[in-house]
């Protein structure tokens, strides 16, 4: 698969999901086009936020699936801009439900919360993580 940015200068971009049917044999051409509205989040904490912090576009239960599945933790999670200390900024989010998953980074425990996004506006969360205990695989 090759993907070329029609705009170089551009990050974070964010598209909504689609569904295609690859053939068997010849060329798919897609045209993404991100999303240029949608919901802001700002997600606050004390001290700074692990980097194995993840932005889930889905429910808590499927979140819990990816604890022991790095790779899937890498390709599902969504990116912030810029972040800084205590605070992730997403951009341009679809509505609907969301779960944010922290891993400790000595991984002895997870946090995880679930919340549901409107389709516009600026949502601000303080988060307080709650540590759960987890023994991860390796």
């Amino acid at each position: 698969m090759r993907v070329t940015p029609e705009d170089e200068g551009s990050t974070h971009q964010r598209f909504d999901p689609r569904r295609v049917e690859i053939p068997a044999t010849g060329t798919v051409t897609l045209t993404l086009q991100a999303r240029t509205e949608g919901t802001t989040l700002e997600l606050r904490t004390k001290g700074r936020f692990p980097a194995t912090t993840f932005l889930l576009p889905f429910a808590a239960p499927r979140a819990l699936a990816l604890l022991d599945d790095e790779h899937a933790q890498g390709s599902a999670r969504l990116s912030p801009e810029q972040p800084e200390p205590g605070r992730l900024v997403f951009r341009n989010l679809p509505p609907g439900r969301f779960s944010l998953l922290i891993i400790e980074p000595d991984e002895r425990g997870y946090h995880l919360e679930e919340f549901d996004l409107p389709a516009e506006g600026t949502v601000v969360r303080e988060v307080t993580p709650a540590w759960r205990p987890h023994t991860f695989s390796d």
